[in-house]
């Protein structure tokens, strides 16, 4: 009994974490805001091929060329 009472206290200290930190979108390592005005904000987004971003979010509506 005891072992399952340890169990389930793991499980439920490892689903009780909080989810991954939400960074804003220029605050990624990797992304840098290139221009910004009050019509347009232009963001350098130099990620590697394999390689990923934090989660982020967009303050504003965005278009990707």
């Amino acid at each position: 009994m005891k072992a399952l009472i340890n169990f389930l206290l793991v499980v439920v200290l490892l689903f009780s974490q909080a989810g991954p930190k939400v960074v804003p979108v220029g605050d990624n390592p990797g992304i840098t805001l290139f221009f910004q005005n009050k019509y347009v904000r232009v963001i350098d987004a130099a990620i590697a091929p394999g390689d990923t971003t934090l989660f982020h979010t967009h303050s504003v509506n965005n278009v990707r060329l």
